[in-house]
Protein backbone atom coordinates (compact mmCIF):
# COMPACT_ATOMS: atom_id res chain seq x y z
CA UNK A 1 0.00 0.00 0.00
CA UNK A 2 1.07 3.59 -0.63
CA UNK A 3 0.25 6.22 2.00
CA UNK A 4 2.08 9.11 0.29
CA UNK A 5 0.62 11.30 -2.43
CA UNK A 6 3.35 13.91 -2.93
CA UNK A 7 6.60 13.20 -1.13
CA UNK A 8 8.14 16.52 -2.17
CA UNK A 9 6.10 18.21 0.58
CA UNK A 10 8.29 16.39 3.12
CA UNK A 11 11.49 17.79 1.64
CA UNK A 12 13.11 20.39 3.91
CA UNK A 13 14.14 22.35 0.78
CA UNK A 14 10.55 22.51 -0.51
CA UNK A 15 9.19 26.08 -0.61
CA UNK A 16 5.57 26.00 0.60
CA UNK A 17 2.98 28.35 -0.84
CA UNK A 18 1.92 29.30 2.68
CA UNK A 19 4.21 30.32 5.53
CA UNK A 20 2.78 29.69 8.99
CA UNK A 21 3.34 31.89 12.06
CA UNK A 22 5.97 34.18 10.54
CA UNK A 23 3.74 37.12 9.67
CA UNK A 24 5.74 39.59 11.77
CA UNK A 25 9.05 38.48 10.29
CA UNK A 26 7.65 38.63 6.74
CA UNK A 27 6.39 42.16 7.33
CA UNK A 28 9.76 43.21 8.77
CA UNK A 29 11.63 41.87 5.75
CA UNK A 30 9.21 43.48 3.27
CA UNK A 31 9.40 46.81 5.08
CA UNK A 32 13.21 46.69 5.09
CA UNK A 33 13.59 46.05 1.36
CA UNK A 34 10.72 48.28 0.16
CA UNK A 35 12.87 51.44 -0.35
CA UNK A 36 15.08 49.76 -2.98
CA UNK A 37 12.10 49.71 -5.37
CA UNK A 38 12.00 53.50 -5.05
CA UNK A 39 15.74 53.72 -5.79
CA UNK A 40 16.46 54.44 -2.15
CA UNK A 41 18.62 52.55 0.31
CA UNK A 42 16.74 49.89 2.29
CA UNK A 43 17.82 48.20 5.51
CA UNK A 44 20.49 45.53 5.56
CA UNK A 45 19.30 42.55 7.61
CA UNK A 46 20.85 40.18 10.13
CA UNK A 47 18.50 37.18 10.42
CA UNK A 48 19.30 34.61 13.10
CA UNK A 49 17.70 31.82 15.08
CA UNK A 50 18.06 28.11 15.75
CA UNK A 51 18.12 25.65 12.83
CA UNK A 52 14.75 24.59 11.49
CA UNK A 53 12.73 27.66 12.57
CA UNK A 54 11.95 28.91 9.06
CA UNK A 55 14.62 31.56 8.43
CA UNK A 56 15.56 30.49 4.90
CA UNK A 57 12.07 29.36 3.93
CA UNK A 58 10.52 32.65 5.02
CA UNK A 59 13.10 34.75 3.21
CA UNK A 60 12.83 32.72 0.00
CA UNK A 61 9.05 33.11 0.19
CA UNK A 62 9.46 36.90 0.27
CA UNK A 63 12.04 36.88 -2.53
CA UNK A 64 9.75 34.75 -4.72
CA UNK A 65 7.24 37.61 -4.69
CA UNK A 66 9.76 40.23 -5.80
CA UNK A 67 9.70 41.58 -9.34
CA UNK A 68 11.71 44.38 -10.92
CA UNK A 69 14.92 44.05 -8.90
CA UNK A 70 17.75 41.54 -9.18
CA UNK A 71 17.94 39.05 -6.30
CA UNK A 72 20.93 36.83 -5.49
CA UNK A 73 20.83 33.93 -3.04
CA UNK A 74 23.88 31.88 -2.08
CA UNK A 75 24.63 29.39 0.65
CA UNK A 76 28.06 29.93 2.17
CA UNK A 77 28.49 26.22 2.85
CA UNK A 78 28.96 25.98 -0.92
CA UNK A 79 30.63 29.34 -1.54
CA UNK A 80 33.02 30.00 1.35
CA UNK A 81 35.89 32.01 -0.12
CA UNK A 82 35.64 35.61 -1.41
CA UNK A 83 36.45 34.48 -4.95
CA UNK A 84 33.75 31.77 -4.89
CA UNK A 85 30.92 33.83 -3.35
CA UNK A 86 31.71 36.93 -5.42
CA UNK A 87 31.93 34.74 -8.52
CA UNK A 88 28.53 33.22 -7.75
CA UNK A 89 26.98 36.69 -7.29
CA UNK A 90 28.40 37.64 -10.69
CA UNK A 91 27.06 34.51 -12.36
CA UNK A 92 23.58 35.00 -10.94
CA UNK A 93 23.38 38.52 -12.39
CA UNK A 94 24.62 37.40 -15.80
CA UNK A 95 28.36 38.00 -15.62
CA UNK A 96 30.43 35.08 -16.95
CA UNK A 97 33.26 34.20 -14.57
CA UNK A 98 35.98 31.74 -15.63
CA UNK A 99 37.24 29.40 -12.92
CA UNK A 100 40.69 30.98 -13.09
CA UNK A 101 42.28 34.15 -14.33
CA UNK A 102 40.00 36.85 -12.90
CA UNK A 103 40.73 38.57 -9.59
CA UNK A 104 38.17 39.56 -6.98
CA UNK A 105 38.64 43.30 -7.71
CA UNK A 106 37.66 42.77 -11.34
CA UNK A 107 34.67 40.65 -10.32
CA UNK A 108 33.52 43.34 -7.87
CA UNK A 109 33.84 46.07 -10.52
CA UNK A 110 31.71 44.03 -12.92
CA UNK A 111 29.07 43.44 -10.24
CA UNK A 112 28.97 47.18 -9.50
CA UNK A 113 28.05 47.84 -13.14
CA UNK A 114 24.86 45.80 -12.67
CA UNK A 115 23.37 48.35 -10.28
CA UNK A 116 21.40 47.77 -7.09
CA UNK A 117 20.25 44.32 -6.06
CA UNK A 118 19.30 42.21 -3.05
CA UNK A 119 22.07 39.80 -2.02
CA UNK A 120 21.45 37.01 0.50
CA UNK A 121 24.27 35.19 2.26
CA UNK A 122 22.75 32.12 3.92
CA UNK A 123 24.78 30.30 6.59
CA UNK A 124 27.09 33.30 6.44
CA UNK A 125 29.08 32.09 9.45
CA UNK A 126 30.67 29.55 7.09
CA UNK A 127 32.05 32.30 4.80
CA UNK A 128 35.69 33.33 4.95
CA UNK A 129 36.54 37.06 4.86
CA UNK A 130 33.00 38.30 4.29
CA UNK A 131 34.46 41.77 4.88
CA UNK A 132 35.75 41.62 1.29
CA UNK A 133 32.29 42.69 0.10
CA UNK A 134 32.97 46.18 1.53
CA UNK A 135 33.26 47.86 -1.92
CA UNK A 136 29.79 46.56 -2.81
CA UNK A 137 28.40 47.94 0.44
CA UNK A 138 30.12 51.30 0.01
CA UNK A 139 29.40 51.98 -3.65
CA UNK A 140 25.82 50.75 -4.14
CA UNK A 141 22.37 50.93 -2.58
CA UNK A 142 22.12 47.16 -2.70
CA UNK A 143 20.54 45.39 0.25
CA UNK A 144 22.58 42.72 2.04
CA UNK A 145 20.85 40.00 4.04
CA UNK A 146 22.84 37.67 6.29
CA UNK A 147 21.31 34.48 7.71
CA UNK A 148 22.90 32.35 10.42
CA UNK A 149 22.17 30.08 13.37
CA UNK A 150 24.90 31.87 15.31
CA UNK A 151 23.81 35.22 16.71
CA UNK A 152 27.40 36.00 17.76
CA UNK A 153 28.58 35.95 14.14
CA UNK A 154 27.94 39.67 13.82
CA UNK A 155 30.80 40.31 16.27
CA UNK A 156 33.29 38.96 13.71
CA UNK A 157 32.69 41.83 11.27
CA UNK A 158 35.33 44.51 10.96
CA UNK A 159 34.14 47.74 12.63
CA UNK A 160 34.14 49.70 9.33
CA UNK A 161 32.01 46.99 7.67
CA UNK A 162 29.62 46.70 10.60
CA UNK A 163 29.25 50.47 10.74
CA UNK A 164 28.57 50.76 7.02
CA UNK A 165 26.03 47.90 7.02
CA UNK A 166 24.12 49.19 10.07
CA UNK A 167 22.29 45.86 10.26
CA UNK A 168 18.67 45.52 11.32
CA UNK A 169 18.29 42.52 13.60
CA UNK A 170 15.50 39.97 13.00
CA UNK A 171 15.41 37.02 15.39
CA UNK A 172 13.38 33.95 14.48
CA UNK A 173 12.26 32.45 17.76
CA UNK A 174 11.42 28.77 18.14
CA UNK A 175 7.87 27.70 17.36
CA UNK A 176 5.45 26.95 20.17
CA UNK A 177 3.98 23.45 20.24
CA UNK A 178 0.72 24.69 18.69
CA UNK A 179 2.61 26.45 15.90
CA UNK A 180 4.76 23.40 15.23
CA UNK A 181 1.65 21.24 15.09
CA UNK A 182 0.05 23.57 12.53
CA UNK A 183 3.10 23.28 10.27
CA UNK A 184 3.32 19.48 10.61
CA UNK A 185 -0.41 19.07 9.94
CA UNK A 186 -0.20 21.16 6.77
CA UNK A 187 2.72 19.12 5.47
CA UNK A 188 0.86 15.90 6.25
CA UNK A 189 -2.28 17.18 4.52
CA UNK A 190 -0.33 17.94 1.35
CA UNK A 191 1.96 14.87 1.38
CA UNK A 192 -0.22 11.98 2.62
CA UNK A 193 -3.48 10.45 1.58
CA UNK A 194 -6.47 11.53 3.71
CA UNK A 195 -6.64 9.79 7.12
CA UNK A 196 -3.39 7.91 6.44
CA UNK A 197 -1.98 8.95 9.85
CA UNK A 198 -3.89 8.67 13.10
CA UNK A 199 -4.45 11.85 15.17
CA UNK A 200 -2.31 10.39 17.98
CA UNK A 201 0.57 9.81 15.57
CA UNK A 202 0.33 13.35 14.19
CA UNK A 203 0.45 14.75 17.72
CA UNK A 204 3.48 12.63 18.58
CA UNK A 205 5.40 13.72 15.45
CA UNK A 206 4.58 17.35 16.30
CA UNK A 207 5.73 16.82 19.89
CA UNK A 208 9.05 15.35 18.86
CA UNK A 209 9.67 18.13 16.34
CA UNK A 210 8.81 20.67 19.04
CA UNK A 211 11.24 19.09 21.50
CA UNK A 212 13.98 19.40 18.90
CA UNK A 213 12.82 22.96 18.07
CA UNK A 214 13.27 21.95 14.42
CA UNK A 215 10.61 21.48 11.74
CA UNK A 216 13.07 19.37 9.74
CA UNK A 217 13.07 16.75 12.48
CA UNK A 218 9.32 16.32 11.99
CA UNK A 219 9.76 16.00 8.23
CA UNK A 220 12.47 13.39 8.74
CA UNK A 221 10.16 11.38 11.00
CA UNK A 222 7.31 11.58 8.49
CA UNK A 223 9.56 10.20 5.76
CA UNK A 224 10.61 7.33 8.01
CA UNK A 225 6.99 6.62 8.89
CA UNK A 226 5.95 6.61 5.22
CA UNK A 227 8.76 4.22 4.24
CA UNK A 228 7.96 1.80 7.05
CA UNK A 229 4.21 1.93 6.34
CA UNK A 230 4.78 1.10 2.69
CA UNK A 231 7.19 -1.73 3.54
CA UNK A 232 4.58 -3.19 5.91
CA UNK A 233 1.72 -2.71 3.44
CA UNK A 234 -0.25 -0.33 5.69
CA UNK A 235 -2.92 2.05 4.41
CA UNK A 236 -3.30 3.69 7.83
CA UNK A 237 -0.53 4.31 10.33
CA UNK A 238 -1.00 4.29 14.09
CA UNK A 239 1.25 5.60 16.85
CA UNK A 240 2.78 2.17 17.49
CA UNK A 241 4.85 2.69 14.31
CA UNK A 242 7.41 4.38 16.59
CA UNK A 243 8.18 1.03 18.20
CA UNK A 244 9.37 -0.18 14.78
CA UNK A 245 11.41 2.86 13.73
CA UNK A 246 12.76 3.90 17.15
CA UNK A 247 16.26 2.68 16.33
CA UNK A 248 16.49 4.90 13.26
CA UNK A 249 16.87 8.14 15.15
CA UNK A 250 17.82 9.64 18.45
CA UNK A 251 16.38 12.76 19.99
CA UNK A 252 19.18 15.31 20.20
CA UNK A 253 19.03 19.01 20.99
CA UNK A 254 19.84 21.67 18.43
CA UNK A 255 22.78 23.75 19.64
CA UNK A 256 24.30 27.06 18.66
CA UNK A 257 28.02 27.29 17.92
CA UNK A 258 28.87 28.49 21.45
CA UNK A 259 26.65 25.82 22.99
CA UNK A 260 28.39 23.10 20.96
CA UNK A 261 31.79 24.26 22.24
CA UNK A 262 30.55 24.30 25.84
CA UNK A 263 28.91 20.87 25.52
CA UNK A 264 32.15 19.53 24.04
CA UNK A 265 34.07 20.78 27.09
CA UNK A 266 31.54 19.26 29.49
CA UNK A 267 31.46 15.95 27.63
CA UNK A 268 35.17 15.50 28.34
CA UNK A 269 34.99 16.86 31.89
CA UNK A 270 31.77 15.59 33.43
CA UNK A 271 31.16 16.27 37.11
CA UNK A 272 33.40 19.31 37.33
CA UNK A 273 32.15 22.56 38.82
CA UNK A 274 31.12 25.53 36.72
CA UNK A 275 34.29 27.39 37.67
CA UNK A 276 36.51 24.45 36.75
CA UNK A 277 34.72 24.07 33.43
CA UNK A 278 35.14 27.75 32.64
CA UNK A 279 38.89 27.54 33.27
CA UNK A 280 39.05 24.73 30.68
CA UNK A 281 36.71 26.50 28.26
CA UNK A 282 38.58 29.83 28.41
CA UNK A 283 41.59 28.24 26.71
CA UNK A 284 39.57 27.83 23.51
CA UNK A 285 36.49 30.07 23.85
CA UNK A 286 35.95 33.82 24.15
CA UNK A 287 32.90 34.13 26.40
CA UNK A 288 33.16 35.94 29.71
CA UNK A 289 32.60 33.89 32.85
CA UNK A 290 29.21 35.52 33.34
CA UNK A 291 28.14 34.69 29.77
CA UNK A 292 29.45 31.14 30.23
CA UNK A 293 27.28 30.70 33.32
CA UNK A 294 24.26 32.02 31.42
CA UNK A 295 24.84 29.41 28.71
CA UNK A 296 25.08 26.69 31.37
CA UNK A 297 21.73 27.84 32.76
CA UNK A 298 20.13 27.87 29.31
CA UNK A 299 21.45 24.39 28.46
CA UNK A 300 20.13 23.13 31.77
CA UNK A 301 16.69 24.61 31.03
CA UNK A 302 16.75 22.83 27.64
CA UNK A 303 17.51 19.58 29.54
CA UNK A 304 20.83 19.21 27.75
CA UNK A 305 22.70 19.39 31.07
CA UNK A 306 22.07 18.04 34.54
CA UNK A 307 23.14 20.31 37.39
CA UNK A 308 23.97 18.91 40.82
CA UNK A 309 24.22 21.25 43.81
CA UNK A 310 27.24 20.46 45.99
CA UNK A 311 26.31 22.66 48.96
CA UNK A 312 29.84 24.08 48.88
CA UNK A 313 31.40 27.25 47.56
CA UNK A 314 30.05 30.81 47.90
CA UNK A 315 26.74 30.61 49.79
CA UNK A 316 26.64 26.89 49.04
CA UNK A 317 25.97 27.52 45.35
CA UNK A 318 28.78 25.46 43.84
CA UNK A 319 27.40 23.06 41.21
CA UNK A 320 28.68 20.05 39.31
CA UNK A 321 27.68 19.77 35.66
CA UNK A 322 26.83 16.61 33.71
CA UNK A 323 25.40 15.89 30.27
CA UNK A 324 21.86 14.57 30.18
CA UNK A 325 22.57 11.12 28.71
CA UNK A 326 19.09 10.48 27.30
CA UNK A 327 19.79 12.98 24.53
CA UNK A 328 22.91 11.14 23.38
CA UNK A 329 24.80 14.39 22.85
Amino acid sequence: MIVLRKEEFLDSEFLPSEIFHRENEINQIKSSIKPIFQKRKGDNLFIHGLPGVGKTTTLKHVLSQIDGIKTVYLNCWLYKTPHSFLGEIARQVGIPVPRKGRGTDEIINNILKKGNMIIVFDEVDKAERIDDIYPLIEKTKSIFIFITNNREWILRLEPRVSSRLFLTNIEFKSYSFEQMEDIIKWRIKMAFKPSALSPELITEVSRRAFLKRDVRNGLFLLKKIARRAENDGLDRVEINIFEKIQGDFKLKPVLTENEEIIVGVIKSNQGKTTGELYDIYSKKGSLTQRAFRMYIKKLSEKSVLDVEETGKGFRGRSRRIFLNKKYGV
